[in-house]
């Protein structure tokens, strides 16, 4: 079950990374996959995030998520903000450019899915360094 948590939370490819509050995420991935509350990552777990981040994670999907959490930020300012007739023609602005950044982010997403599998394609020995050139005993070390 640790592995399904480490993929769901980690890998820019997961069904999950919508939620980009990592504390929401974490909890919701544990109940999803039927992990008790009371679990808490040990040390092997907490250094395989860092590995595992390696070997998924690119520049493209670290973009990504930076675009998600500012396309969160946006939503959550267009959910406080009271529409005056002072204010009202920034308001369709933002929600319109909004709109066009949610497609940029899906149409990217499918993107960063082929990037991630050619990047993991690589750590796994199809060229470049693989991860048994280090040894697979330093995977999980600190």
């Amino acid at each position: 079950m640790a592995l399904s948590l480490l993929y769901f939370m980690y890998d820019p490819r997961s069904e999950f990374q919508f939620e980009t509050d990592e504390n929401e995420r974490f909890k919701n991935i544990k109940e999803e996959v039927g992990i008790p509350d009371s679990w808490k990552p040990d040390k092997h777990f907490t250094a395989a995030i860092k590995t595992y981040k390696y070997l998924t994670n690119t520049t493209s999907s670290l973009t990504l998520e930076k675009n998600r959490k500012a396309l969160e930020k946006v939503d959550d300012y267009l959910d406080s903000v009271v529409v005056t007739d002072d204010n009202a023609t920034k308001i369709v602005k933002i929600i319109a450019d909004r709109s066009e950044l949610a497609v940029s982010i899906s149409k990217a997403e499918k993107e960063i899915y082929k990037d991630v599998e050619e990047h993991s394609a690589k750590m796994r020995g199809k060229g470049g360094s693989t991860i048994g050139d280090q040894g697979i005993e330093n995977l999980f070390n600190d």
